[in-house]
């Protein structure tokens, strides 16, 4: 549905999901939205996400396409190269228009679209990644919850009339709130969601419902360079330590296991494990291979692990420590500081 690719542009915009639910005036205009997108049997727009935290300010420009049943693609623009991720419902691909390469990655029947797939994200080291509160695959999350909708006012947005729309979750939980600009024909034109001095503006152009789109589109780029991955999930430690030769090392105390896979793509095998700090919902992923983790140790930080030589490698808000131990690589990675990361890491390798 179209909605899932608007979560989509969402979710790679910084951005959270979309709360359609309420029981205030605003309810059926709300309804009519949600109705709209979900219904839509093909959507494609053009979308610019910027978002500020009060200091600094990012901006993004995607371009997104859906048809039904399960094919979508989105276009994560760059000046050094377009990303595109995409599925046709038989396979997920993610290129990189930099390297004109293409992994691509089967489905077998175990996603139905690229937003719960690795290639969503890019790598096998981060494969797990998908379990934060801002990817579409929580979407459904959002629509079950229960908001206040209201009216506020009207507002011209590129001329054209529209109706603003304030949604306050009745979750005490959740925090800020989300302001639609919607026309009278119940398209969105502007998403803004408020938290704090977290301000993320979404702005909606060009979008076309039930418009032919050529299944071409869901394909990876046939003139790049493809690697096919073979993905195996795991929903237990014991099965994933079945389904590999690697012997896995497992994060206890205050963690619980989530999930695991294993990767295949070139050659090399990747198992990674994704597992929650009880209390806080923290992620830390645990990766071990025979072959090599995606980082480079040159651009990384020398650091001592239980007595043992490792490497530090900054990544986005956290970081990845990882070091060689008989043979195999093991890595630790989360969105925490150097010093704890280093400790998760002790944790593993005792």
């Amino acid at each position: 549905m179209a909605l899932a690719v608007l979560a989509l542009a969402l979710a790679a915009g910084l951005t959270g999901a979309l709360p359609f639910a309420g029981q205030s005036d605003g309810d059926a205009l709300v309804e009519s939205v949600r109705d709209r997108y979900e219904s839509a049997e093909t959507y494609t727009a053009e979308v610019t996400v910027n978002a500020t935290d009060g200091t600094a300010t990012e901006t993004r420009n995607l371009s997104v396409a859906h048809a039904a049943p399960n094919s979508s693609r989105l276009t994560l623009e760059d000046e050094g190269g377009d990303v595109v991720y995409g599925t046709n419902g038989t396979v997920a691909w993610v290129y990189d228009e930099a390297n004109d390469t293409a992994r691509v990655y089967p489905l077998n029947g175990s996603a139905s679209n690229a937003t719960d797939h690795p290639a969503r994200n890019g790598t096998a080291w981060n494969s797990t990644d998908a379990g934060n509160d801002t990817h579409p695959a929580n979407l459904s999350t959002y629509l079950e919850e229960n908001v206040s909708a209201t009216v506020v006012g009207s507002e011209t947005v590129r001329g054209a009339g529209t109706t603003v729309v304030r949604l306050e979750p009745e979750n005490e939980s959740r925090e800020g709130t989300t302001t639609l600009w919607v026309d009278d024909d119940d398209r969105v034109h502007r998403l803004r969601t408020t938290r704090g001095e977290n301000v993320t503006t979404v702005e909606f152009r060009d979008q076309h419902f039930n418009a032919s789109i050529h299944e071409s589109t869901f394909r990876p780029p046939t003139d790049a360079a493809v690697t096919v991955a073979v993905t195996e999930r795991y929903d237990s430690f014991d099965a994933a330590q079945a389904g590999t030769d690697v012997e896995l090392r497992s994060l206890d105390g205050d963690y619980e296991f989530v999930e695991a896979a294993t990767v295949t793509r070139g050659g090399a095998t990747v198992t990674t494990q994704q597992y929650t700090e009880t209390g806080t919902n923290a992620t830390v992923a645990l990766a071990a291979t025979a072959d090599s983790l995606p980082y480079d140790a040159e651009n990384g930080t020398s650091v001592t692990v239980d007595g043992a030589d490792a490497t530090y490698v900054e990544r986005d808000e956290g970081g990845a420590v990882f070091w060689t131990e008989d043979g195999l690589t093991r890595g630790v990675a989360a969105d925490v500081s150097r010093e704890e990361l280093v400790e998760l890491a002790e944790d593993v390798r005792s």
